[in-house]
């Protein structure tokens, strides 16, 4: 059974979370993921990795500012609270206005327990927020992992 819980803490039981490829009606222009892990640096490497790949999609700018901001903060918090393996996907789908993009990014990793929000402060607290301002976020669990969502809308132009 799969768990999803949206930012605001509403738990929904047996809700399929974001999945552009079950999702009826939407296209993918493109999808890619790797295991992060195993490499040296895995948030250098995420960040480059999702940087060639957005330009590849001809995603810039702000946009393009704001997804590897996301990528490190969902990144590092993997690596610093969660288990291997940890992977990243970057999804790719034309959006409902005209112009417009989604860009999912999603972090994958071996532990169920969701992200605990924190006040910000000395320690810390302060990344959920910040992607939260710049992306609509979810967390689904399924078996003994979890899967963290953001999904950025970009414009062309």
């Amino acid at each position: 059974m799969s768990e999803a819980i949206d930012t605001a803490g509403s738990r929904a039981r047996n809700t399929a979370p974001i999945d552009p490829e079950k999702s009826p009606g939407r296209v993918i222009a493109g999808r890619c993921s790797w295991r992060l892990d195993d490499r040296e640096m895995p948030v250098r490497a995420a960040r480059k990795l999702t940087a060639e790949m957005l330009r590849s999609w001809t995603v810039g700018g702000e946009a393009e500012d704001a997804a590897l901001l996301i990528v490190s903060e969902l990144v590092s918090n993997a690596l610093r609270y969660a288990s291997p393996p940890i992977e990243l996907a970057l999804t790719l789908i034309p959006g409902g206005a005209p112009g417009s993009r989604e860009v999912l990014i999603e972090v994958m990793d071996a532990d169920p327990r969701l992200p605990a929000k924190r006040s910000p402060g000395e320690s810390g607290g302060f990344g959920l927020p910040l992607v939260e301002s710049l992306a609509k976020i979810s967390f689904t669990t399924c078996g003994s992992g979890k899967t963290v969502r953001a999904l950025l809308i970009t414009w062309d132009g």
